[in-house]
């Protein structure tokens, strides 16, 4: 339920101004620039975004708990470039370029954000027209989600080969890791796919 996620999220933004740490700020911000662009609301999506950068960017990463602030903000700039205005075209892919290379860099700290890393490094490749170094990225990245026994990021992967590649098997493999784990979002994302 999108629309309680970010009531619940603004409550969390209150508490911001108590003086919680910059890892604190960014997680939220990035979480609530992913839910902003599933609610397709663009401005407060960049915002969100922003935000998260802002506290994210600045320094190398110090908690393992942020990673959902990395992929938030990358999964926002990467909407926002895919669905955006002509006029904001090369800011909004330059943010999403931004956010990769930020999740890059977290990941070499932590190996947890390895998969994701992988994953929007594809995505870049796939959307600058390059389906053979996507898929390649997210070869690695599959592997990546496997070793380190990630449900969640083997089906984001696999959603994303199986949409590339037009393959049901891989996308009913995507939707079988997403119920299992209760990602019922992600899971109709990949009924959707695979009915083409």
């Amino acid at each position: 339920d999108l629309s309680e996620a970010i009531g619940r999220l603004r409550n969390a933004e209150r508490l911001l101004h108590a003086g919680v740490g910059g890892a604190n700020v960014g997680w939220l911000y990035g979480v609530m620039a992913e839910t902003y662009r599933r609610l397709d609301d663009p401005d407060r999506a960049r915002a969100a975004a922003v935000s998260a950068g802002e506290s994210l960017y600045s320094e190398r990463p110090g908690v393992v708990f942020v990673l959902d602030g990395f992929t938030g903000a990358a999964e926002a700039q990467f909407g926002l470039w895919v669905k955006g205005r002509a006029r904001s075209a090369a800011a909004n892919k330059a943010a999403a370029k931004r956010a990769v290379k930020k999740l890059i860099g977290y990941s070499k700290v932590f190996t947890i954000g390895r998969p994701a890393a992988l994953r929007y490094v594809g995505r870049l490749k796939e959307q600058e027209g390059d389906a053979a170094g996507a898929r390649s990225e997210w070869l690695k990245a599959l592997e990546a989600a496997q070793t380190l026994q990630m449900p969640l990021e083997e089906g984001l992967v696999s959603l994303n080969i199986g949409r590339l590649d037009h393959d049901p098997d891989r996308l009913t493999h995507a939707r079988d890791l997403f119920e299992r784990v209760g990602a019922r979002h992600f899971a109709e994302v990949a009924n959707k796919a695979s009915r083409g």
